[in-house]
């Protein structure tokens, strides 16, 4: 049978037991103790210490077990992340579809406004010519007058 001087601390992790409780047995003299350069020393078996699986073995065996299941959550998680980023790039590609579009549609409404503008100054510019008495058409043409026609004659056309 081989015994072992240990610190009280240390003692009450091998037995499993609280410092206290330790300190309640060495009081009452259920377990030899000593007092050497003012720390109190405790005697164990140590065959009893290796029967009884030992606080820090189990605190050990307990982070392992956490451990593994941090990891496995840390998994999941990645894959979560690496899931909502492809996600989130088929959102962007939808959103730039769509911008493209949008601007693609822009584009042909500033177009078709552009276009009927011009033909809108070209209207009033006949109905002006027109309204305007027929002698001063014949007697009064300058460049305006014969630019006129032509846009006249460039509307009939497109029409």
């Amino acid at each position: 049978m081989a015994e072992q001087w240990l610190q009280v601390s240390k003692a009450a992790r091998v037995l499993d037991i609280t410092e206290r409780t330790l300190r309640k047995h060495i009081s009452e003299e259920k377990i030899q103790s000593k007092l050497e350069e003012g720390r109190r020393l405790v005697l164990i078996d140590t065959d009893m210490m290796s029967e009884t699986p030992s606080h820090e073995a189990t605190m050990i065996e307990k982070l392992k077990n956490d451990m593994e299941r941090l990891n496995e959550e840390l998994n999941e998680k990645a894959k979560d992340i690496t899931e909502l980023k492809q996600e989130l790039k088929k959102r962007d590609e939808y959103l730039r579809e769509k911008d493209d579009q949008r601007e693609q549609a822009s584009h042909r409404h500033d177009t078709i406004v552009l276009q009927l503008t011009r033909q809108l100054n070209n209207q009033q510019q006949l109905l002006e010519y027109h309204e305007s008495p027929w002698y001063r058409r014949w007697f009064h043409r300058d460049k305006k007058t014969s630019t006129i026609e032509e846009e006249s004659s460039k509307f009939a056309n497109e029409i």
